[in-house]
């Protein structure tokens, strides 16, 4: 890095510092991701800085640099949790369907568990807006059996789909609409940006 540059970063660090930038970074970030905790945010804001300041040029938009870094680390927590609940409601999930999100920094178990709380919130609330009863049921006892560890055969999730929907529904019928919803819910956390689209187009 050019002594220009490094000028241009002090700087630029120093005005941060005095503006608080560091804490209302904390801030934004806590209730972007409810679920996360305080730590967490601190962490990813500290990586957000510990980058810039690796980062070999000069930066036109420091404060922009460091905010896209801090987002996209809590973004990769709560992608590995999304990840490892879509394993799980899939019911043939194992350790190599989360292996390509890695083992980061953040190894805290109690922290682990706020956060896949938060995901799995985030993914009931893309199902709550589903038009379909039937798909939505089927897909909200999905999620709640993987939640618990306890994923639900097909006999059994047409099972207590009959009693909720007052209606007889067969084994087939539910795996139909847990595949059906399970798919959906996969495309939209694609788009919301927390998993890559590993199908081929």
């Amino acid at each position: 890095m050019s002594r220009e540059a490094e000028t241009h970063l002090e700087e630029a660090l120093d005005r941060m510092v005095q503006e608080r930038f560091p804490e209302g970074l904390v801030r934004a970030l806590e209730g972007r991701f409810p679920g996360a905790t305080y730590a967490d945010c601190e962490d990813a804001v500290s990586m957000g800085f510990a980058q810039l300041v690796r980062a070999d040029r000069r930066m036109d938009n420091p404060r922009g640099y460091v905010t896209t870094v801090a987002v996209n680390a809590m973004r990769r927590l709560l992608r590995r949790a999304a990840l490892q609940q879509l394993a799980d409601a899939d019911g043939n999930g194992g350790p190599e369907d989360v292996a390509d999100v890695g083992a980061d920094e953040w190894s805290d178990p109690v922290a682990d568990e706020v956060v896949a709380d938060d995901a799995y919130l985030f993914m009931q609330e893309l199902v709550d807006a589903w038009e379909s009863r039937n798909v939505k049921t089927a897909t909200r006892l999905v999620l709640a059996a993987a939640r618990l560890g306890e994923p639900l055969t097909a006999d059994e999730l047409a099972e207590r789909l009959g009693d909720l929907l007052h209606q007889e529904v067969t084994a087939a019928t539910a795996r139909q609409w847990r595949k059906r919803g399970l798919d959906r819910l996969r495309r939209e956390v694609v788009d919301a940006q927390l998993i890559e689209d590993t199908e081929e187009h």
